[in-house]
């Protein structure tokens, strides 16, 4: 601009004065005493530069804004279309569905309704597109329900009666366009607190102070300031902390919009704030789908919920309609009837939903819904609070602060789980808005920062848990309540290890097997039965969460779980998840899956990557669930061969449960959690060479009905009389008409007993034996295998075997390990 060459400034930070000589495109040239100096243009006058002439600053001001805001936009747009484009490209992640029925057929006969059994709960919208990869076919297809462990998808294609495995993809790029349209809408002079918190973050560390301690600050800065972000690390009280701003703005006739990438954090929050209060129905509002149980049985807390009760007719036939589907089975056509009138209802209550959105006090959704849905983007609220925020992208928290008439709250642990970004060559959408507000650089660097408060006391872990998780991952800061100690101790006196509330079961030197599933994950069958061997321990007493980084190892715990629960009500409190299904959660007990071991060249990278702290922050998450009790079960032999970074907070506790011997391997395994005979277990866990053991084994085979499977991926021990013994009763049930199949490894010769059955397989992973479809053993028949390491053969000095009857277990694993129906 000519008019500003010549034109006086003064540099904020340095107090000195020069003259504008020149400006080329984005760079202006200031001529100081003793030198030129080159600034950003037009957004060096936002917060550097100060020209003489008060008017044309003002000017340039408001231009420096728009420049810079437009560029956070510019630069976050293109990043969100990189990774739609990516996850165009590669189809998006993929879930395994099996037992496929067809139970509908359409009129036009271009119409095909299935139902499918699925590994884990699945929570799609109606409606929602996905696509099913079978090895013969591509077919696109729309969600018409998800329900517990089903699916019911429709396709324009007929995929035949009965489909006994496939992979579905989900088509998650339209919430992301919806998010470049919603940022692309922001205006700086409209959403001030949207541009504050895009563009002026790294402005507000402020290097002589340190860092805001504790509740009571968190609380007054967040009704004080227009921006306040609060730094939440486990059992500080966030939630508790959440529901008093909140609480403190109704109070005073404001609204509240919470968001959040999870549903669980969304619940959380709504829960605690209706438990604070004395609300009106109405009041206390939950937009969209939850997942907690006491928000599903609730008729207030729930839009749906409300409006349906509210119209007293509808709702007696909509529960009407709901116990009939009880009474169904899960593939029964009717129950598609029974869904499109249930659809009906809630399209009939929508605009009441809407109504009610804009009217109550406290509104509770996810992030995800307010980026789609017209009834809360439109809005604008006295308060936005956003919960969870590391694991958000950085435009989804600048959405929510463009909601927000008066204050913005940011909440969560830039030390916990961050966004999931699939592109690998992506750098920004990575970056948490901690990290990108300079939170982050100012924690590190022991700075305080305007808008920060950390809560340092946690209500939550036993001490020692809490320790080394604030030495490894929160500078020290992080203390416990003096009285947490008395209260957890009496779950750290469980077994193994009685009075230690961490410790490690190691299975090293055993026939640990980790493979990588079809998507990418990684199973280890032996280590999820120890898992469950554990849990068994603890099922009845304490709660207990199973915690993998691994989706298709905690899908295997949850298969297994799901059969315990169906025959003993003791399990109703153990759960599975992956880590980031697990955040925002705890338990009494947590035990940790590491999964890998041998087979895998490598660690995979949640378990072993330093990017983006991604590895530190995966773990940080699980150990942090446990309350009184973390339990690890890993191959610490495997790990130490690989040499994982000593840097990672895994391989410091590690190194501590070794040079505290607070580690059980070989034997001591199974002293301490092995099966005494004559005891009927959910889960057996035995050696191969006790009778025991092998007496157990041979009575499932003469008791099989229909089938019996076996994969056999090395070396069988050589003992003849119990292989004659084995031989003898497969003859017998042969007989009888049981189907017998005995795969086995390329380079593997059987045993004369089991020749007649066998078959190659070129990928045979793990000792294994199924039992019509119900009884799994891990390591029979007297598996003897070993593995070879970097041409080093590891031998196989203790030799488990384990049991577990259940059917969606035997079904997970024919699916995993692509084991046929024998007809």
């Amino acid at each position: 601009m000519p008019e500003l060459t010549g034109q006086q400034v003064m540099d904020r930070r340095s107090k000195a004065r020069g003259t504008i000589i020149s400006i080329d495109n984005d760079v202006m040239k200031v001529e100081f005493v003793d030198r030129v100096v080159n600034y950003q243009y037009p957004n060096a006058f936002i917060d550097v530069l100060i020209l003489k002439d008060r008017d044309l600053q003002e000017q340039m001001e408001k231009k420096g804004i728009s420049a810079s805001f437009t560029s956070f936009k510019k630069r976050f747009s293109l990043a969100v279309k990189s990774e739609v484009t990516y996850l165009q490209e590669t189809g998006g992640k993929r879930y395994r569905i099996i037992d496929g029925e067809r139970i509908h057929t359409g009129t036009d006969r271009n119409s095909y309704v299935y139902s499918f059994d699925t590994d884990a709960e699945l929570h799609f919208p109606d409606g929602t597109t996905v696509k099913l990869w079978h090895p013969d076919w591509i077919v696109p297809a729309y969600v018409v329900a998800c329900e517990e462990f089903s699916i019911v998808l429709r396709t324009s294609e007929n995929i035949g009666e009965k489909i006994e495995s496939v992979e579905m993809s989900a088509e998650p790029w339209a919430l992301m366009e919806a998010l470049i349209d919603r940022i692309d809408e922001l205006d700086a002079d409209y959403s001030p607190l949207a541009y504050e918190v895009a563009c002026k973050g790294k402005a507000q560390i402020e290097i002589a102070k340190s860092i805001s301690l504790g509740q009571d600050n968190a609380l007054r800065k967040a009704t004080s300031q227009p921006v306040s972000f609060i730094w939440g690390p486990p059992g500080t009280g966030k939630t508790y902390t959440l529901a008093r701003i909140a609480l403190e703005y109704i109070l005073n006739g404001k609204r509240v919009l919470m968001l959040s990438y999870s549903n669980v954090s969304v619940d959380g929050a709504l829960l605690r704030v209706a438990g604070m209060s004395d609300y009106e129905p109405g009041q206390i509002i939950r937009y969209g789908y939850p997942r907690m149980k006491e928000l599903l049985e609730s008729k207030t807390l729930t839009s749906y919920a409300f409006v349906l009760n509210k119209n007293p007719e509808v709702a007696e036939r909509y529960y009407e309609l709901v116990g009939k589907k009880k009474g169904l089975k899960r593939k029964d056509p009717e129950r598609i009837k029974i869904n499109n009138e249930i659809k009906k209802i809630r399209e009939k209550l929508l605009e009441e939903e809407k109504k009610l959105i804009h009217e109550s006090a406290f509104v509770a959704t996810t992030v995800s819904k307010a980026v789609m849905d017209k009834a809360i983007y439109t809005q604008m609220f006295d308060l936005v609070i956003f919960d969870e925020a590391s694991m958000a992208y950085v435009p989804h928290v600048v959405f929510a602060a463009g909601l927000a008439k008066e204050s913005f709250c940011c909440l969560g642990d830039f030390r916990q789980l961050p966004a999931i970004v699939q592109n690998p060559q992506d750098t920004l959408l990575s970056q948490d808005i901690f990290e990108y507000t300079g939170i982050v650089e100012a924690v590190e660097n022991r700075e305080g920062h305007a808008w920060l408060t950390m809560l340092d006391t946690q209500y939550r872990m036993h001490p020692e848990i809490a320790e080394f998780a604030s030495k490894y991952m929160y500078e020290d800061i992080l203390r416990s309540s003096d009285l947490i100690y008395e209260k957890k101790q009496a779950v750290a006196d469980c077994e193994p290890m009685k009075s230690e509330p961490i410790s490690m079961i190691d299975l090293s030197d055993t026939y640990s097997v980790c493979i990588k599933t079809k998507d990418g994950s990684r199973i280890n069958l032996m280590s999820a039965m120890v898992c469950m061997r554990l849990a068994e321990l603890y099922a009845g007493d304490y709660g207990v969460g199973i915690v993998s980084p691994y989706s298709a190892q905690s899908r295997l715990i949850l298969a297994m779980i799901r059969d315990a629960q169906e025959m003993d009500e003791r399990y109703k409190d153990v759960t599975a998840a992956t880590v980031h299904q697990y955040q925002g959660s705890e338990k009494p007990i947590i035990i940790y899956d590491a999964v890998d071991c041998f087979r895998m060249q490598y660690p995979g990278v949640l378990l072993a990557s330093k990017r983006n702290n991604t590895a530190n922050r995966l773990f940080n998450v699980a150990l942090t669930r446990a309350q009184g009790k973390f339990v690890l079960v890993a191959n610490g032999g495997y790990l130490k061969r690989k040499k994982i970074s000593k840097d990672l907070m895994f391989t410091q506790l590690l190194q501590k449960m070794e040079r505290m011997d607070l580690s059980l391997s070989g034997d001591k395994i199974l002293d301490a959690i092995g099966t005494l005979e004559n005891d009927e277990p959910k889960v057996f866990l035995g050696e191969i060479s006790e009778m025991d053991s092998w007496e157990r084994y041979l009575r499932d085979i003469s008791n099989a009905e229909s089938d019996i499977i076996m994969d056999v991926p090395g070396l069988i021990d050589d003992d003849e009389d119990a292989l004659e013994e084995l031989g003898v009763l497969l003859a017998q049930q042969k007989e009888k008409g049981i189907k017998i199949l005995v795969r086995k490894a390329e380079e593997i010769t059987l045993p004369k007993a089991l020749r007649e059955y066998g078959s190659e397989h070129p990928y045979i992973t793990t000792p294994l034996t199924i039992i019509d479809r119900n009884i799994v053993w891990f390591g029979e028949p007297l598996s003897a295998a070993d593995f070879i390491s970097e041409g080093e053969v590891l031998e196989s000095e203790m030799h488990p075997c384990l049991r577990f009857v259940g059917k969606h277990t035997a079904r997970m694993l024919k699916a995993i390990f692509e084991i046929p129906t024998l007809k």
